[in-house]
């Protein structure tokens, strides 16, 4: 069946006005055949639009031909069951609508249990349907009742799946990102900011699918780099959504992996309106945090401006500036980049990268070096010389990161 929606958006101030609910309506399949859109400061608890706005919605969609109603922001139980009555149709709200694409393109056992702990812990309508009757009878009632009783039941049963799926999730295996010794430096960012395009340049190969649309990258995606001469894993990440933390925190366990690593790249959109920028920034700002919080330690950050032509040199530098002088984020190096220009973008990236890890590099001068353990070294770090002695062995310097040397004496010890 075709899934053809009307939008009803509202927003306190013009300048919060976006086009984040379109973007995720068309990344869920749904064609939108008429879009409401109200400015108002009043809040609405009942019926999330006035009376007479969703009066005029009816009057004005009367011939549509449409299945469902799509909401701008997240809603109450109340506001829920009232659109549900009012329009006769299926209801989503954003929170809802991010969960169904997520779980439509959940591939894992993994994936599929966290996004219904996300489900019920959002305590999303038409899955605790039950709960929200119950919720009505007791408003109607005003004097608990069977309302109360119900929604005791329901919520006693959500506590009682909710512990079931996290019992699952703690007992399945966590993903691993590989070899501990290799850097892991993953990619975050709001989604449509450039993060695919941007990983798949970095480890030189059309691996990842990028798209406008919101969600492209679904799950972690993992490739290794040589780009400074060593090896380093860029880690592309799920596009960021402004969601509720009951939401975000079902997904904590997908991302742990990444969650020890100590190089983070930030990616944000420059071109982006003054609100926008603003609405963006302030959430990474919040991503970071969890991740210090997650680490214990700080993250040395490098935050990408991407999209840089598409604005003018002053608002690139006055949000340099603005990033530069933020006390609430680590250390960090700003790259504002293209990536219509991907030589200029990977030298962008050797340099900041070289200059982090910098204590973490170590030339290396290796001795007696057997062939087979020769093809381990130029796999592992970047060579600069290597002289063959008569015996068949040889000697190899270069360079590569501390965890990898480790490794590469290692094996030299055993053979030795």
């Amino acid at each position: 069946m075709q899934k053809t929606a009307i939008l009803l958006s509202y927003y306190s101030h013009p300048s919060l006005e976006t086009n984040e609910i379109i973007d995720l309506a068309h990344a869920g399949g749904y064609e939108i055949v008429y879009h409401k859109k109200v400015i108002t400061q009043k809040y609405y608890p009942e019926t999330f639009l006035s009376h007479s706005k969703i009066q005029d919605v009816l009057e004005e969609t009367e011939d549509m031909n449409y299945n469902y109603v799509l909401l701008n922001q997240g809603v109450t139980p109340y506001q829920y069951a009232f659109l549900e009555k009012t329009f006769d149709k299926e209801i989503l709200d954003k929170i809802m609508l991010v969960l169904e694409i997520f779980e439509n393109k959940a591939s894992s056992k993994e994936v599929q249990l966290q996004i219904e702990l996300a489900q019920i812990q959002y305590s999303r309508p038409r899955i605790t349907r039950g709960l929200r009757q119950g919720v009505i009878r007791e408003k109607q009632a005003r004097s608990g009742g069977i309302g109360e009783q119900l929604k005791d039941i329901m919520s006693a049963d959500i506590r009682k799946r909710s512990s079931q799926i996290s019992k699952k999730l703690q007992n399945r295996s966590q993903p691993t990102t590989g070899d501990d010794s290799i850097p892991k430096i993953p990619i975050i960012g709001f989604y449509s900011a450039g993060k695919s395009t941007l990983f798949n340049i970095l480890v030189g190969n059309e691996t990842q699918e990028t798209d406008i649309k919101a969600f492209t990258t679904m799950f972690i995606k993992q490739s290794r780099s040589k780009i400074l001469g060593f090896p380093v894993d860029f880690v592309d990440t799920v596009g960021l959504v402004d969601l509720p933390t009951t939401v975000l925190n079902a997904f904590n366990q997908l991302l742990d992996p990444i969650y020890n690593s100590k190089i983070l790249i930030v990616m944000i959109d420059v071109s982006l309106d003054d609100q926008a920028w603003k609405i963006h920034f302030d959430y990474l700002k919040k991503t970071i945090q969890e991740f210090i919080n997650r680490n214990q330690a700080d993250p040395r950050l490098i935050i990408v401006l991407s999209k840089s032509d598409l604005t003018s040199p002053e608002t690139i530098e006055s949000r340099i500036q603005n990033i530069q002088n933020d006390e609430k984020i680590p250390p960090r190096e700003v790259i504002s980049v293209t990536m219509k220009d991907p030589e200029s973008l990977i030298s962008a990236f050797k340099s900041t990268l070289s200059k982090i890890l910098q204590k973490d590099i170590i030339n290396f001068t290796f001795e007696e070096v057997s062939p087979s353990l020769l093809s381990f070294i130029y796999e592992n770090s970047e060579v600069d010389q290597v002289e063959w002695n008569q015996n068949g062995t040889s000697m190899v310097s270069g360079k590569t990161i501390r965890g990898l040397y480790i490794e590469m004496q290692r094996k030299l010890d055993v053979v030795s």
